[in-house]
């Protein structure tokens, strides 16, 4: 699925395969575990 939660505190990534997600963040905001689970963007959606 490329992440996981652990606990409700804890998020994590894989991004070493074809399902790798990539997390953007503003370090000046404050995130609930769902706001970060809602800006989750598959690797492969990047356009390069």
């Amino acid at each position: 699925m490329g992440y996981d939660l652990a606990g409700d505190r804890m998020i994590i990534l894989a991004d070493d395969h074809d399902h790798g997600m990539a997390l953007p963040l503003d370090l000046g905001q404050r995130y609930t575990q769902q706001d970060f689970v809602d800006r989750l963007i598959p690797l492969a959606g990047i356009p390069v």
